[in-house]
């Protein structure tokens, strides 16, 4: 029998500055599912309608071997996951933070019979085709609904255990500014739960002076605070320096992660 979990759920108002950006962040009760059949619905877009359904099946098939992870919509008319086929099956995109979600993107995510693999393995061997291997980190699923006719992306961060026999969904976000285009992740990165930034930074007059934040930081990127990603480097050395004109003006959101976590800084830039 199926078990229904649903997540509770609020909108978490963190600044006016997501409320200038039009970008809504909703934290859910991080909800892990490692009961085979169950599932967990979510409403990305909080229009009190829920959008998506997670669904893991565990040491199922004719030998118990079979350990599957799928998406599906719940209105399969309006809801889109990012993704494409390959092979015979569809797969959805493990994307990272900063990854562009619009109507450009690929939106084959999901089937004709309405289902989108996530994970799959039999006999812990994994799916050649799935992008939700090792490492087995955080990632997120792009999605797009529909709403007054109109589109609403937004996203899901969740991770997959490495034995592939649970998940867990932390929380969504979604651009409330109808056909318009949002980051994975965006405003996600001004949530508590990461850590925040124990680097240095300094402005001078031509440049932005970063320093890492911790010595196994392998990767960089910046945002404006509309969510557009501005640059996305690799981190090799103790610092870096940055040309000003690269940047802008505002607020910038700069992200520096490795494989074990995440850093985050806030820097406004003032003309």
């Amino acid at each position: 029998m199926l078990r229904k979990l649903h997540a509770a759920v609020f909108v978490l108002a963190l600044s006016p500055i997501s409320v200038l950006a039009q970008h809504v962040y909703v934290d859910l009760d991080d909800s892990t599912i490692t009961i085979n059949n169950s599932f967990i619905d979510i409403d990305v877009n909080q229009d009190s309608a829920m959008d998506f359904r997670l669904t893991l099946y565990r040491d199922t098939g004719v030998s118990g071997k079979l350990d599957h992870i799928i998406i599906s919509p719940i209105d399969s008319l309006n809801g889109k996951v990012m993704g494409s086929q390959r092979g015979q099956f569809n797969y959805v995109d493990k994307l990272q933070i900063g990854h562009l979600i619009s109507l450009v993107a690929p939106w084959s995510g999901m089937s004709a019979s309405h289902y989108g693999t996530i994970d799959y393995r039999f006999d812990s061997i994994h799916d050649p085709y799935s992008q939700w291997q090792a490492p087995y980190n955080e990632g997120f699923i792009g999605t797009r609904t529909i709403k007054r006719d109109s589109l609403v992306f937004g996203w899901i961060r969740l991770s997959i255990a490495p034995d592939g026999k649970s998940f867990t969904v932390y929380d969504c976000g979604y651009q409330s500014t109808l056909d318009s285009s949002i980051s994975a992740g965006h405003l996600w990165v001004s949530v508590p739960e990461r850590s925040q930034w124990q680097g240095g930074w300094a402005l001078t007059a031509t440049d932005l002076v970063l320093t890492k934040p911790h010595a196994n930081a392998v990767s960089l990127a910046i945002m404006d605070i509309q969510g557009h990603l501005l640059l996305q480097s690799d981190w090799q050395h103790e610092s870096i320096r940055i040309p000003r004109q690269l940047l802008g003006s505002g607020m910038l959101i700069v992200l520096a992660q490795d494989r074990e976590g995440d850093w985050v800084q806030r820097i406004p830039l003032i003309d």
